[in-house]
């Protein structure tokens, strides 16, 4: 069992018990809900649609629009040579986009199989599932992290690295899920109906070991010190393709103008300095 919360680090958690196959606290500080106990990382990765060699194309033609919306978004704000880390690479869309665009990337991936996919395609690629493990890289103009950070065994741990290795003002890009609100409604059903709750709960966390809002994820960025934040959500944000995902991100606009952050936006793209 965990003693502190994987999200922001706080002792100050409690149990809510085993949920589907897996024991899960909530923490009293962020609100964010973590796995007791996470799975090997290179199990989860390589049981993700991202994680098998023979479907990387495929992965990668699904997030062709978030792959150049960010590379242009950084192109517009750095300057031709600009050093961009990509932590959770993934088979590296990102990374050739970057290219293309005249910045230097180089990628961060825990999997085996889309290290050497990155590597093929000659780019550049270190394989570790922690930046901690990373030495002599340098300093980086901006640190993106896609999709990873609710896979993280410690996020608080892994956004200090990331200070770490940006230069002062730098850039932090985060795409992130936002279905803590779904979890939410999961554990309160529970008492009523369990096998609809599991479904719901199912649906939020997937393979995730942490299950975090938007608004508890800039808290964490503020406290770190990071400053200048941003909070977007968009349909040219969403891989899924359907009408009720559409419906959502939509919603997620309304919300985030009315209350000031994004509520049931199924995903959020989080912009942010480093501190000067």
């Amino acid at each position: 069992m965990l003693e502190t919360c994987a999200a922001c680090g706080s002792p100050k958690i409690h149990a809510l018990g085993w949920i589907l196959d897996a024991e899960w606290v909530r923490c009293r500080e962020c609100g964010s809900l973590s796995k007791g106990e996470t799975d090997d990382a290179v199990t989860v990765a390589r049981a993700l649609p991202c994680g098998r060699r023979e479907d990387a194309q495929e992965f990668l033609d699904v997030r062709t629009e978030t792959y150049r919306f960010v590379a242009g978004r950084l192109a517009n704000e750095l300057s031709p040579g600009s050093r961009v880390l990509d932590f959770g690479c993934s088979f590296g869309g990102l990374l050739g986009e970057l290219e293309a665009r005249g910045l230097a990337g180089l990628g961060v991936d825990v999997n085996p199989e889309c290290v050497s996919f990155v590597a093929d395609n000659g780019l550049s690629v270190v394989e570790s599932g922690s930046l901690q493990e990373i030495a002599g890289v340098g300093e980086f103009d901006a640190v993106c992290l896609l999709d990873i950070v609710m896979y993280l065994p410690s996020e608080i741990t892994e956004l200090k690295e990331v200070r770490r290795l940006l230069r002062p003002d730098g850039i932090l890009i985060i795409r992130t899920t936002n279905k803590r609100w779904l979890a939410t409604a999961a554990h309160v059903l529970r008492r009523f109906h369990g096998p609809t709750s599991d479904d719901l709960f199912r649906r939020a966390v997937r393979s995730h070991s942490i299950s975090q809002s938007p608004r508890s994820l800039c808290r964490l960025l503020r406290l770190l010190g990071f400053g200048d934040i941003q909070v977007e959500t968009d349909v040219h944000l969403m891989d899924e393709v359907d009408s009720a995902a559409r419906v959502a991100y939509r919603a997620g606009r309304v919300t985030s103008s009315i209350m000031g952050h994004p509520t049931v936006s199924p995903g959020v793209l989080i912009h942010a300095r480093s501190p000067v």
